[in-house]
Formats: C-alpha cells, sequence, structure tokens
C-alpha cells in the first residue's frame, strides 16, 4: 500500500472514531480530490478518480480511496463495500452456517432441506417428504396426511382421514347439524348423533332430526310402537304401560330425570350449540363440545360458541390467543400463523410458534435479513450494528486496513506504530508496552524505529548518537553518542588497525598521512635528513633530492643558479659548455683544473 493510500486509510479512520464520538468531518477528507475533470464538486462520499467521481463508499473497486479494490471472497460470498470498508457477503442463496471463513458461504439454502431459506432451518418431514425449492419448505405429503398448521418444521401432522377440521384435506370442516357431532371417516364427512336422537332421513345437514324413545321411532328409526295403548319406556323398549319411576309423554314413558328430550318435564329437549347434551337430575347439562368448538366464554346456554379453528383469541383451545412475537398473526386451522413479521425482524428458524425471533437490525446471523450471515475473520467477533455487519476485534488486535474480510489483521498490544489503538504512533522515545505507549530510559531511543526495542545512543556501537549509525571499528565502541576507535592512546584506529600516528609512515599524525621518498615520520610529522626539502601534498610527504627545492605547486624542481662564483670547485666538469658568459667575474681563481 502506498503512503497515499496509509492517509486515506487513516483519515477514513479517524473519520470513523469522530463519527462514534458524536463528531463529524467535512466529506472532503475522504476525498483525494473531490474535483471531477469538468470542475463540479464531487457528491459526498465520492472522490475524484481519474477524471470520474467515484462512490468510494460502495464502489468495491475503489473502497475507502482510489484504486482500493476489494480482494476476492471465498467460495459462494461476493466481495463488497460498505461505507468504505470491504466486507465479504452470501451470494443469493448462499449461506456460511458453519461459521467457517475458509470454506466460504458453503451452504445453498435455496435447496438445502437442513437450511432451508436459513441457517438451521429443517424441513420437517413427518408424515411425508421434505424438499427446500427457492430458500422455502415443500413437503410432499404422505396419502392420507396433511400439512395443515403451514408449519413445515413439524411436517404433515394433521391426519385427514380422520379429522373433523381437516377431512379429506386441509381446511375442509365437517359441518354438523342439530343433536350431531361432526365425525370424518375415512376422509369423508359424517355426524354421530347425540344421545336419544338419529338421523332417520339420512340428510346430514339437518342433523339428527328424529327424536328417539317415541312410540314412531321407540329405540331406532324403524322402532314403532303399536297396539291399542303404543308407549316407547326410558328403556326405549315398546310396552302398554310406563313403568316405575317414569311419565307418559305423550307416546313415550319418561324418566324426567335423566330424559335429554324430557328433560324435568316432558318435552323439554337438552340441546346446546356445537356440543352434546345431558340431563341430570332433572336438568340440562353440557356435554362435549364438537370437534373445532370450544366454550369459551364459561356461559352454557350458548354452547360451544367458539370456533377454536379461526379464532384468533382462542386458536385450537379456548384463551390460546395468537400473539407471536415481533409480528402479526391469525388462527388458521386450529393453530397460529405469521402474516407479517414486524419492521427489522425476521422468521428465518421457519417456525410460526417462535415468531419473528430474529431481530436484524443486531444479529450477527442474520444481519439486514435472514440469509445474511456476517463473518468474523481472524482475532474478530462478527457483529451486526444497525443492519450493518462489523467486526468486534478481540483484545490486543485491530482492522487496521479497514478491511473486513481478513478479520482485525494487526496486533495492537505491543505495536509502536499502532500502540493500543490503530494508526496510534508512539514516539521515536517511546516504545509500545501493554497497548500504551511508555517513555524510553533517558539517552535511549526505539531503535529501528519500525521495531519495539529501547536502545541506548549514547553507548550502543550499532545505534550511536541516532538509530543506525553503526560504528564501523573492528572493535567499535560508542561514547556520549560519538564513535570512538577503541585504540590506546598514542594509537588511533586507521581502517582495521590501530597505529601510532606519531611514528607510522603510513598514517603520520592522521589517517592516510603517508610518509615517502625518504621521508620519515617523527613526532607525528613527516620530516627529511640532509637538508633536503620536505614536498608534496598534505597527506603524501616526499624529500626533494640534493640540489631541488619544493615550489608552491608541491613539486620538487631544480634549484637555478644564482650567477655569484662562490670560489668553490667542486672538481666535477659535466662536460656541458652552455655557451653563456654571464660576464661577471669574482677575481678568484681556485688554482685548480678540473
Amino acid at each position: 500500500m502506498t503512503n497515499s493510500t496509509g492517509s486515506l486509510w487513516a483519515k477514513l479512520a479517524l473519520a470513523s472514531a469522530l463519527a462514534i464520538g458524536g463528531c463529524s468531518l467535512p466529506h472532503a477528507s475522504l476525498r483525494q480530490d473531490a474535483t471531477a475533470g469538468d470542475g463540479a464538486a464531487c457528491g459526498d462520499g465520492s472522490a475524484r478518480c481519474g477524471t470520474s467521481c467515484i462512490a468510494v463508499t460502495s464502489d468495491p473497486m475503489n473502497c475507502g480511496g482510489c484504486g482500493v479494490r476489494c480482494p476476492s471472497a471465498g467460495p459462494g460470498q461476493e466481495a463488497s463495500c460498505v461505507n468504505g470498508s470491504c466486507v465479504a457477503t452470501c451470494m443469493p442463496g448462499r449461506q456460511d452456517c458453519d461459521n467457517n471463513a475458509a470454506n466460504g458461504c458453503e451452504v445453498t439454502t435455496a435447496t438445502d432441506p437442513m437450511n432451508c431459506g436459513s441457517c438451521g432451518r429443517s424441513c420437517g418431514g413427518m408424515g411425508g417428504t421434505a424438499t427446500c425449492v427457492g430458500g422455502s419448505c415443500s413437503i410432499a405429503c404422505m396419502p392420507g396426511r396433511g400439512n395443515c398448521d403451514m408449519d413445515d418444521s413439524n411436517g404433515c401432522e394433521t391426519d385427514v382421514n380422520t379429522a373433523a377440521g381437516h377431512c379429506g384435506r386441509c381446511g375442509n370442516v365437517c359441518p354438523s347439524g342439530p343433536n350431531s357431532a361432526a365425525v370424518c371417516n375415512a376422509g369423508m364427512c359424517a355426524i354421530t348423533c347425540n344421545m336419544g336422537f338419529a338421523d332417520c332421513d339420512g340428510m346430514a345437514s339437518n342433523g339428527c332430526e328424529t327424536q328417539l324413545g317415541t312410540a314412531t321411532a321407540c329405540a331406532n328409526c324403524g322402532s314403532m310402537c303399536t297396539g291399542s295403548t303404543p308407549i316407547c319406556n326410558s328403556s326405549m323398549v315398546c310396552v302398554n304401560g310406563c313403568g316405575t319411576g317414569e311419565m307418559r309423554c305423550g307416546g313415550t314413558c319418561a324418566n324426567l330425570s335423566n330424559s335429554v328430550t324430557n328433560c324435568g318435564m316432558c318435552g323439554r329437549v337438552c340441546s346446546f350449540p356445537n356440543a352434546a347434551a345431558s340431563c341430570s337430575m332433572g336438568t340440562c347439562r353440557l356435554g362435549a363440545c364438537n370437534a373445532g368448538f370450544g366454550n369459551c366464554d364459561g356461559n352454557d346456554a350458548n354452547g360451544c360458541e367458539t370456533p377454536l379453528g379461526t379464532s384468533s383469541a382462542h386458536c385450537g383451545r379456548c384463551n390460546n390467543r395468537c400473539n407471536l412475537a415481533n409480528s402479526m398473526s391469525a388462527c388458521m386451522g386450529g393453530s397460529c400463523v405469521i402474516t407479517s413479521c414486524n419492521a427489522g425482524f425476521g422468521n428465518c428458524d421457519g417456525m410460526n410458534a417462535t415468531g419473528c425471533e430474529v431481530d436484524h437490525s443486531s444479529t450477527a446471523t442474520a444481519c439486514r435479513d435472514c440469509a445474511t450471515r456476517c463473518g468474523a475473520g481472524n482475532n474478530a467477533t462478527a457483529t451486526c450494528v444497525m443492519s450493518a455487519c462489523g467486526l468486534a476485534c478481540t483484545t490486543g488486535f485491530g482492522n487496521c486496513d479497514m478491511n473486513n474480510l481478513n478479520g482485525c489483521e494487526m496486533s495492537v498490544a505491543n505495536n509502536p506504530q499502532h500502540c493500543g489503538a490503530c494508526n496510534n504512533a508512539c514516539s521515536p522515545a517511546q516504545r509500545c508496552n501493554g497497548a500504551s505507549c511508555q517513555a524510553c530510559p533517558m539517552g535511549a531511543l526505539r531503535c529501528p524505529v519500525s521495531g519495539n526495542t529501547c536502545v541506548n545512543v549514547q553507548t550502543d556501537p550499532m545505534n550511536c548518537g541516532s538509530c543506525g549509525n553503526a560504528c564501523s571499528e573492528p572493535t567499535p565502541s560508542c561514547v556520549a553518542g560519538v564513535c570512538a576507535s577503541g585504540c590506546m592512546a598514542p594509537q588511533m584506529r586507521c581502517g582495521g588497525a590501530c597505529v601510532n600516528t606519531q611514528t607510522s609512515n603510513m598514517h603520520c599524525g592522521a589517517c592516510g598521512t603517508t610518509c615517502s621518498s625518504g621521508a620519515s615520520c617523527n613526532a607525528g610529522a613527516c620530516t627529511c635528513a640532509g637538508g633536503r626539502a620536505l614536498c608534496g601534498p598534505m597527506t603524501a610527504r616526499i624529500c626533494c633530492a640534493v640540489g631541488e627545492r619544493c615550489n608552491a605547486g608541491g613539486s620538487c624542481e631544480l634549484i637555478p643558479d644564482s650567477g655569484v662564483d662562490t670560489g668553490v670547485d667542486t672538481g666535477v666538469d659535466t662536460g656541458v659548455d652552455t655557451g653563456a658568459d654571464t660576464g661577471n667575474d669574482t677575481g678568484n681563481d681556485t688554482g685548480s683544473d678540473t
């Protein structure tokens, strides 16, 4: 990452931190150059990338800054940019149900019957074969079974061969007529008559219209009492007179204490809506409610007045109010079902009983909708805040590159560049210890700058005076921040050896100053014997020959003839006649001819 990009991440991190604290920065802090090529300003959350304004808060090719491309996501995932940070989201119909980032979104929730539509939502198979189509459970019920409560988790729970409320098929409620109760036999609706009544015309619509125990229908529909005094007694037997405890009511002998057709008095028939009736001690009593009905108001007079199959206040049983969590609900087939979830909630387990159990604004496994499972990455826990996926870093780590895909990649416990928090850099005279910047001891700096160790630059020969300034002696030492040779006086370190610059012809007085061509080093200075002239540059001294001198350019040259006869004959004839007569005669003749 370039420095400019790193600077942008730093700005984004600062902007996020201030926003969390209730502060805000100008949108320009998110842009490298928020002006388009035509001079027009880019919109909020945009930056000029080349000649175009790019939404760096949402563009995965320029996420948080120009050219910052979100890395490739895992299997079944797609990378996206949310608020300038790279995040991985599952593709439609895929979810990460094992919470393993390595295999991405491994489950196809569109077809997996164990994770249908969302993780952990199993399509129940009781009484049928479960399949998952388009993320919704589908139950193929076996013959005689039905999924009448529309709850896929319990499969085909209803026996439609015997259920009067779902006879032959779901929702087909068998009707009951007067003096009867509805029943379902082999998937066909029928009625059973209340005690003392019979369905003699074979029409279920008018119930059990015939009262038994009469002279015209004594024991059953074809039992007619004949004779001069035709009477049907309380045992439903034709007799000529009534027995003890019985009273003649028309052509019937009735025990008024228990006869449902003559209860307490002749002609008083015990009958209650949607219920069986009985007579006890001459008083009509409410019997068992017909299937699908209940006496929910406790008033026997109106019988079993409540249809339990459709009443939201008494669904399936009395006082079972449909009030499923976080939803609008209704009663269908005696079961409470969800008709719609409240805003921000979802029915991710597919079960009506739990309602819309998931809060999409704060649930990391179903953030924003049932299909969005937030990934955690390394050293982090997935979070969901206001329906947006995020990370909660493990203590000692930070998401410093603002890329959710690789989790909290940076250690901030002992990192001087990110000490305790991303981009919280310690000064060069501090180190990071336990997530806080702590001062190095006096005279020490953090060396190298990228490391986390305090070094005494006053004495460390590898960091003498400053980080990285290594003393290059074979036996280097650092004294008060200055490299020292380490040689014993009067020696000095020259190259790789300690030398006496007072006497060394190779290092006379200073390293590199040589004495040659007859010159020798004495007391740290090159000297010449026999009065010969010392010459040459200051770093390479030589002795001139006899008769030579050192000119201003530092070179030896012959000493010129001054024209004065010294009166001394050397006795040497050079054999060279210069042909020049100076015209000066000193008047002295030595008397010697060479």
